[in-house]
């Protein structure tokens, strides 16, 4: 074999290799995350969601379902548990972030800009709206909402500046304001009724709190997953719905006892 050849041959070979390791190292750095987050959180579900930058997340009825959010197209979205749309409601509201169920079948989404509650009945028409008194930056404002329906009671959580988390009685009137200082912000929670907690997911700290009613902290989890924005918890199954804002990924965990 002349020089030649054996020149392009090693050089080929070079260049198979590069993208051999090219390829999977980009596959680590995928899951580099994963690695990071807490061991008592095991991901058994990952689901790339076809819908713009998924905000806000909530288990539907019998949790057979999730319900989630754009931003971008102001829309609410029904989706399985492996991320399909089975639904689409669109309403004339601009940056919704939160989603929750409220009291029989109907819905309840977060307008951050307007710092607004928007209500839909069982037929998805929009019903009531109300405002909430709450200064800021506009893109800092209320991200995540969620339904106590032990006693029909909602909880608001502000993103920043101040972190707060703001109890709504039935009558939709603010009955308690908590400021939060355990976290960087805050960019969703859940209620559990079963047990009484409070979730509160942070984005920039990357942790999932569990805490009472009151905004006090009882366990953490580290979640090494970039842009959290949805969080839905079901605890008769001990699984964790997390959506992410910038991979549109729907990541399912299950919390080990």
């Amino acid at each position: 074999m002349n020089t030649a050849k054996l020149y392009n041959l090693v050089l080929v070979r070079f260049f198979i290799l590069l993208l051999i390791f090219v390829f999977f190292a980009g596959q680590n750095k995928g899951q580099n995350f994963i690695d990071k987050t807490d061991s008592r959180l095991k991901l058994i579900g990952q689901y790339k969601l076809l819908l713009p930058q998924p905000s806000g997340l909530e288990l539907g009825e019998n949790g057979k379902f999730l319900w989630t959010v754009s931003d971008e197209n102001s829309t609410i979205y029904k989706i399985s548990k492996k991320g399909e749309i089975l639904e689409t409601i669109e309403i004339a509201e601009n940056d919704i972030e939160g989603v929750s169920v409220y009291k029989e079948h109907g819905l309840c989404v977060i307008n951050e800009r307007e710092r607004s509650v928007i209500f839909l009945d069982s037929n998805r028409n929009v019903t009531n709206k109300i405002y909430l008194k709450l200064k800021g930056k506009i893109n800092k404002g209320i991200e995540g909402i969620a339904f106590n329906d032990r006693n029909g009671h909602l909880f608001i959580l502000n993103e920043k500046n101040p972190k707060l988390l703001m109890e709504l009685d039935d009558n939709l009137k603010v009955i308690k304001k908590t400021e939060l200082n355990f976290s960087k912000d805050c960019s969703d929670l859940h209620y559990d009724s079963d047990y009484g907690d409070l979730w509160i997911l942070s984005d920039e700290s990357r942790t999932l709190y569990k805490c009472d009613t009151k905004g006090v902290v009882k366990d953490k989890y580290k979640i090494d997953i970039p842009q959290m924005e949805g969080l839905a918890i079901d605890r008769k199954n001990n699984l964790i719905y997390i959506v992410s804002d910038k991979t549109a990924n729907l990541y399912v965990f299950f919390l080990k006892k």
